[in-house]
Order: C-alpha cells, then structure tokens, then sequence
C-alpha cells in the first residue's frame, strides 16, 4: 500500500464513525433516539428500536408505515424547478440527504443546503410521548447563517397540517434574526430582522386542554379576506344568511352576514375553531370554549433573549432541551444546559402574552400528524420559505420530564464523551476551575553523560495541550505501521 493511500485512508476515518452516548443513570430513560448517523440513504433510525424491536415506541406508525423516520422531499420547492416541465433541468431536482463527517459526532445530516439552497425536511414517526403530559425532546443544532426571503426557519411542529400552530396538541418553535448574513423575517432592518438583530427562538407547547383557534369575523378590508364583512357565531345562523357567508360580493357590509367558527383554512366548523371571547365575555361564561379573544394568538409562546452572548449561529453545536414541568403545567426550555426560556415566565427569555393567566402544556397531547424538524407543514402543504437550513444530530425523546439539573447532566454527559468546546466560547457555561497537577521533579542526569533524548510525553502533558481524539490516535497507528511495513 503506497503511503499516499495509508494517509487518506486515515483522513477519510477522522470524523466518520458513528458514536453512541452513554446515557446519564441520574436522567430518564430514552424512549427513542434517532441519532441522524446513517451516512446514506433517506431512512432515519430510532437507536431504541435498532437495540430493542420490542420497546414501546418500536410499532409501525400509521403514517410512515414503520418506526424510521424520512428525509422528506418536495420537488417544487428545489432551485431550478420548472413548473410546466414539472423537473430541474437535466440534473435531478434534489441530491439527496445531505450526510456531512462530523468531529463530535462521526456523521451528522444537514437539512438541506445553505450553499446551494436545496430543501429538505425530517419525518418522524408519531410517538405516544405525550399520553400523560409530562415529556422532554433533546437535541443537538449547528447552524450558521439566515437565509434570504426567509420569514421564519422551522425547527419544529407537531400537530395536525390544517390546524393553526396555537391548536391544541400541537408543538410549534422557529427561528428568526440572522447571524453571518442573510434574513429571517421582514424587511430584513431593525426590529424585523437584518444583520443588526441576533438569531432567537419562539415556541410553544399547546397539549389537549389549550383555548380553541379563535375566528375574530371580519370587519372589512383584511389580509387575505379582500372585502369580506362576517360575523363569527357558534349558535345557529341567521334564517336570512347567505348561502356561501364568505363570498366578498355578497357579505360586502350592506347586509349580515355570518358564519361558524373558522380554522386557519378558512373553512366554517373547523372541530378546533371557536369566535373569539373578550376577558370579560371569558370570564362570564367560564365554560367557553375560548378562554380570551387572543385564542393561540401567542398564548403561552415564549421567546429566547436574543441578546445572549452565545450565538445560535456561531457555526458551533449547541444543545436544546424543551421539557414540560413535572410538577404542574407549563414547560421550559434549555440551551447548552442553561434555561432560556418558560411558560409560566420564570425570569429569562420574554413572554409573548404576559396578561393571559392560563398556563399552557402539562396535560396530555396527542399530535395527529408526523413530528416534523427543520420545515413547516401546514394546511397549503409545505412552505417554500420555512425551511431550517442546518445540521441535526441525537434527536431524544423521553416519557418524562427532566429538572434543571438533569439537563444539565445531559449537556455534561455530551461535553464529556464527545468533546465538545463551546463552553469555551460561551459565558453562560463555563466549566469548574481545576488545579493543574504539579509536575514531577525531573530525575538526575547519570555523570558522565549528556541527555540528548526528550523524555516520553505523560498523559499530564497530552491533558495539558488538549484531549487527543480516538480518529487521531488511529491516524498515526496507520502512519506508524506504514512506517514499520517498509522498514
């Protein structure tokens, strides 16, 4: 073997294996971990059901058929497409999942392609996580830049396409700001976006006893409504009611119209739709089905503080832990360890609706739908422009929830076994200071001679320059026998 092919033989294995974690003894137990390492094809694997097909969330999911997940693909929203031809030109109208060698991880997926603008989403199997309310989501993200004609990246939904994100069972947080170019959201300036505002977070955990989508009618000119004058009514309508009450040209305000509870869809008698209710109107009839007239409107939805002096995209991983508390409603979520965000509000990150006393997410939810990561699937079908354009690594989900310190037993777990370094560069985790060892005190020189050889290096001095890598240790065990084969 020539010594060109040893040494890319050692390159190729740096960064390629596959790398399991040792899951923390004080934390939960997995009930399932898609760690996103396959390397090829468009198949995800849950490491649970790999080690165990009998465990709880290994069955066959009524809408992928099995318990892997997918890289999914739309053709239309590719570069290149051409609607008359329905193709991309010559080349096919998408490559492929876009496996990437990683230091840390061995191998991780990128959700599309920053560079090329390519889309892609994840489909996972609709697990049984959230049947008695109390569940975590764990992960790892590395991205590094906002994207033009991007309002909002898509980290993730759960719940039903044609149900507005604030529905109950339903699970929705995205990203906007920018980082190192590009846009997310608005006129890409100030307060809307641009290269002035960093990148932060919103979400929200709507489960099965969360205010109904609330239809406010429509009192003339609206986005998206033209000239349609409706009242929203959850008795029976009015014996006089047009027959189609959203059509602009009859229902133009010169006489009533009036409709039943609309969904996002626009649709009259959505089953998850109800007319919106004034504090006071709530507040008399405590049995509605609306608890305020904001319905999911941001009810509940919390923001990270972008002002954070750690990047969401630094180019660097960071790890996100969204968990409902165990003990009452509401949820918390964590960045690298550190709580960023909550509802109720505890303190960092911002409350987008302060002045609602309902507290969201602790009960039972039952999303009817795929979990969806890096897009948004929504009752026009998938958005061109919500697409997360990063890396994804060790998806978790646990059947329960996880204290503060529990989270950060997890960060430490992955810091530890995968060498992570961010808590270098990131204020808000910071490592304990140690005591460097003292050095031993160096032996006597025999008389009569001249120490020439350096003394062998310790496993002080290789902890003193930086942990040494098992990929590198096989690289030079490669070097080392091609250097022994031709002596």
């Amino acid at each position: 073997m020539s010594a060109l092919s040893l040494v890319l033989l050692g390159l190729s294995l740096l960064g390629s294996t596959a790398k399991e974690i040792e899951w923390p003894a004080d934390v939960p137990p997995l009930f399932a971990l898609f760690r996103f390492d396959e390397g090829s094809g468009m198949e995800l694997k849950n490491d649970v059901c790999v080690k165990n097909p009998a465990a709880p969330a290994c069955g066959n999911d009524e809408y992928l058929g099995s318990n892997k997940g997918v890289v999914y693909v739309q053709d239309d929203h590719q570069p290149g497409y051409d609607a008359t031809s329905g193709n991309c030109g010559a080349a096919p109208c998408h490559p492929g999942a876009n496996w990437l060698p990683d230091d840390h991880f061995g191998t991780v997926l990128n959700c599309g392609n920053g560079d090329t603008m390519h889309k892609d989403a994840i489909r996972l199997p609709d697990l049984d996580y959230g049947s008695t309310g109390k569940f975590t989501f764990n992960w790892w993200m590395k991205h590094n830049e906002g994207h033009e004609n991007y309002d909002s990246e898509y980290i993730m939904t759960h719940g039903a396409a044609d149900e507005s994100t604030g529905a109950p069972d339903h699970i929705f947080m995205f990203m906007r700001g920018t980082g190192s170019g590009g846009k997310r959201g608005g006129d890409g300036t100030g307060a809307y976006g641009g290269d002035g505002q960093k990148p932060w977070i919103r979400l929200n955990v709507n489960d099965g006893n969360e205010p109904l989508y609330c239809d406010r009618g429509s009192a003339g000119r609206r986005r998206s409504s033209n000239n349609l004058y409706v009242n929203c009514t959850e008795g029976a309508l009015p014996v006089d009611n047009p027959a189609d009450p959203l059509n602009a040209t009859v229902c133009d305000g010169t006489r009533q119209c009036s409709t039943k509870p609309r969904g996002p869809n626009g649709k009259p008698g959505h089953p998850r739709a109800c007319c919106c209710k004034t504090m006071a109107e709530a507040d008399a009839d405590y049995l509605g089905k609306c608890l305020t007239s904001d319905g999911p409107g941001g009810g509940g939805t919390s923001d990270t503080n972008f002002t954070v002096d750690c990047a969401l995209d630094d180019n660097k991983w960071h790890m996100f832990t969204l968990t409902t508390n165990d003990n009452g409603p509401g949820w918390n979520f964590f960045i690298d360890g550190t709580l960023r965000a909550s509802n109720p509000d505890v303190g960092p990150g911002e409350e987008r609706r302060p002045e609602q006393d309902h507290v969201y997410a602790g009960d039972p939810i039952d999303p009817k739908s795929t979990l969806n990561l890096c897009g948004r699937d929504q009752w026009t079908g998938w958005h061109e422009h919500r697409y997360f354009l990063g890396r994804w690594a060790h998806f978790a989900i646990l059947k329960a929830s996880v204290t503060a310190a529990q989270a950060k037993s997890i960060f430490d777990a992955y810091h530890t076994q995968f060498g992570f370094d961010i808590h270098t560069e990131c204020s808000h985790y910071k490592p304990p200071v140690t005591t460097p060892a003292p050095e031993p005190e160096p032996e006597p020189e025999p008389e009569g001679e001249t120490a020439t050889t350096a003394a062998p290096a310790t496993a002080t001095d290789q902890t003193a320059s930086g942990s040494v890598s098992s990929s590198t240790l096989l690289f030079g065990t490669l070097l080392l026998a091609y250097v022994g084969f031709f002596q």
